[in-house]
């Protein structure tokens, strides 16, 4: 089991942008963090080339506002009608779920609208990451409005 802890106050480097390969588990959950932190600069960015080089063709995402595929998600973030101000994210723990498959969970702030509606400051993530081809790309991710 990978288990990592940290907290982020600013926008993740710019060496999160690059693919990341994993070669072992060793550091495993580094790469799975920084590609997680790759995804909210994009979208923080207006990046809609990251989730299409990065989300599998087969990708589910599911947010407050339904479940999503690949292609709908890259659609929506190219519209760019989200504003986010910033984020932080913490609290990171990788878990190994078998070969070349991995879940990643972490709390994320954020000040954000979309459609002119304002975000829930605080939600809890998890995505689901795989490697093909020597490559990380994430399948899945969700993420629940905190109640607290």
């Amino acid at each position: 089991m990978l288990v990592i802890s940290a907290s982020f106050s600013q926008t993740p480097q710019a060496g999160t942008e690059r693919k990341v390969e994993v070669r072992g588990e060793s550091g495993v959950a580094e790469a799975i963090t920084a590609r997680e932190e790759g995804f909210w600069d994009a979208w923080k960015n207006r990046r809609a080339d990251f989730f299409k080089e990065n989300l599998t063709e087969d990708s589910v995402v599911v947010v407050g506002t339904g479940r999503k595929g690949k292609s709908q998600v890259v659609e929506e973030i190219s519209k760019a009608d989200c504003l986010v101000r910033e984020y932080s994210l913490a609290d990171f723990k990788a878990i190994s779920l078998g070969r070349n498959a991995f879940l990643l969970t972490y709390r994320a702030l954020q000040r954000a609208t979309c459609g002119g509606k304002e975000l829930p400051a605080m939600v809890y993530a998890s995505s689901i990451y795989v490697t093909r081809r020597g490559v990380l790309v994430r399948v899945f991710h969700q993420q629940t409005p905190s109640v607290t």
